[in-house]
């Protein structure tokens, strides 16, 4: 399928047709370095780099997407949520807080 090859540019992201998310970091003399995640890459992390041509890029991604979408879950992005928990000393007033993902608009954590 494929995105023209003018819309490449650094700093978006791009779903490939297997559920892969490409992040754009560099573009030079016509090859696109790119990092990725996804269903098949590396999971929910960024993973190693690759550098491939601007016109092989271009062909091998379906769409543009947010560089926070899950390929998991079309349509919803990913956002980081901070919960506070009491403290486990007790009497004291303090708070602590951990870190969570939920999907933003379906109130479920992952």
């Amino acid at each position: 399928m494929g995105v023209p090859v003018e819309s490449v540019a650094v700093g978006k992201c791009y779903l490939t047709e297997i559920g892969q998310i490409r992040r754009v970091l560099e573009i030079k003399e016509a090859m696109v370095k790119y990092e990725s995640r996804g269903k098949t890459a590396h999971g929910g992390s960024w993973g190693a780099l690759t550098t491939v041509s601007i016109l092989r890029f271009a062909r091998d991604v379906e769409r543009e997407v947010p560089c926070d979408y899950d390929p998991r879950y079309p349509g919803r992005r990913v956002t980081r949520l901070r919960t506070a928990l009491p403290s486990a000393n007790k009497g004291s007033d303090r708070v602590g807080a951990r870190s969570g993902l939920q999907l933003a608009g379906c109130g479920a954590g992952i």
